[in-house]
């Protein structure tokens, strides 16, 4: 009888679980509409249309909604996923809550390449307008590589892990404020803008493809591993007892981490504390199962970044959206470390 309570307890909690997954899909997609066919000089109604039959409306409004509207919302929404399942897994292999992206300074490393084609022009005789995009992933993977390479170490741990990717941020902010230095006063500027963060910087369904096959791939990657990274909570000696190689686990995991980080960052600058606050928010409502964890963990970094473009849209402001995520992002950051200090040791 007890092993048919607790059975119904869990079906229960499964449950709930599911219908919150759900919920939070419905306000992903009411987000996208909205920021899709909402804040025009057309009515929502006939962006709507637009939006489910193209061929419906003016030249004008069907342009402005699938050359322009839907591109952005497709990058908002594939950006928020792609930051929102890398600060999950990133947390979770490190164990540590404050981890994110950012943290092991990989989307400085992208500032950085972006820097010398902005600043220098570095790359634009020969890849053109892709020059930013391509040098931006190029250094993020090196910062990736190297990363890599001390995890590849039969010494390292996580706080090695850490502390290398912290090492290589201040580095990268020391080259790009040394470009900025050298480039001169406008081009400065555009670094500085580029480094904000925005989701209408390449709107372009080529590159949403690209990105959307990224998170494709490197979720794959992830939810292969589900059982594997839910184990890391029980610490490493006992995952090990399991038969769970934890380095190899951890090493594959960063790489996942990097090419995702890398790939959004190229395509959207520096967009900050989506990594942190979405799988937060994700762990508060499902828990630490990566079952649920990784796809709440994405829509919530999804909904985070619909939401910022919706407020930047209905307050009639052009605004890098990673202002907003970061006006957000920091009391979060600032309640996390506070109510960590608080907690009994």
């Amino acid at each position: 009888m007890g092993a048919s309570v607790g059975q119904s307890i869990y079906r229960g909690m499964v449950r709930r679980r599911k219908a919150i997954v759900l919920a939070m899909v419905a306000a992903a997609v009411v987000l996208f509409i909205v920021n899709t066919t909402f804040f025009m000089r057309w009515s929502p109604s006939e962006a709507l249309q637009t939006l489910f039959d193209p061929g419906s409306a003016t030249t004008g409004l069907r342009n402005t909604v699938w050359s322009y509207r839907v591109p952005e919302s497709c990058f908002a929404l594939l950006t928020g996923v792609a930051l929102g399942m890398a600060g999950a897994e990133m947390q979770t292999i490190l164990n540590n809550p404050l981890a994110e992206p950012y943290t092991l300074g990989i989307s400085m490393s992208a500032a950085f390449g972006a820097s010398l084609v902005i600043g220098f022009g570095w790359g634009s005789e020969i890849l053109g307008g892709y020059a930013t995009i391509v040098c931006a992933f190029v250094c993020a993977m090196a910062a990736c590589m190297m990363i890599y390479g001390v995890a590849m170490r039969r010494s390292s741990s996580r706080t090695t892990i850490v502390l290398t990717g912290v090492a290589l941020l201040f580095l990268f902010q020391a080259l790009v404020n040394a470009v900025q230095v050298l480039a001169g006063s406008d081009a400065s500027a555009s670094i500085s803008f580029w480094m904000f963060g925005s989701v209408s910087r390449y709107v372009n369904m080529d590159y949403v493809l690209v990105m959307l096959l990224v998170v494709l791939l490197v979720g794959a990657l992830f939810a292969s591993n589900l059982w594997k990274l839910s184990a890391l909570k029980l610490g490493d000696a006992k995952v090990y007892s399991l038969g769970i190689d934890v380095s190899k686990l951890r090493r594959n995991m960063i790489l996942g981490i990097s090419v995702l980080t890398a790939t959004a960052v190229s395509f959207t600058g520096t967009i900050g504390f989506v990594g942190l606050v979405g799988p937060h928010v994700a762990r508060i409502l499902v828990g630490d199962d990566q079952r649920f964890l990784l796809p709440m963990s994405a829509l919530c970094g999804a909904v985070f970044l619909l939401a910022a473009a919706v407020i930047i849209k209905g307050a009639g402001i052009s605004m890098p959206i990673g202002v907003i995520t970061s006006l957000v992002g920091v009391p979060f950051f600032l309640y996390l470390i506070l109510s960590k200090r608080r907690a009994p040791v």
